[in-house]
């Protein structure tokens, strides 16, 4: 018969915990929202998109606002 193997487990009384750091500024989650909308705004004034597509950007804007 094999031995089943058990992997040991770490104690995690002994762990320090860390904070992990925020992934993004508030400044920084601003700059990418303001850029986005940017983005955005130039594809509806110069590739005319369809209707549908319209709409697609309508909601994501209301998403980056939060509305």
């Amino acid at each position: 018969m094999s031995k089943l193997f058990i992997p040991s487990v770490p104690d995690i009384t002994k762990m320090h915990t860390r904070v992990a750091p925020p992934r993004q500024t508030k400044e920084q989650a601003a700059a990418s929202v303001g850029y986005r909308a940017g983005a955005i705004w130039q594809e509806v004034l110069f590739n005319r998109p369809s209707e549908e597509r319209k709409s697609a950007l309508r909601s994501e804007i209301l998403a980056l606002v939060g509305l």
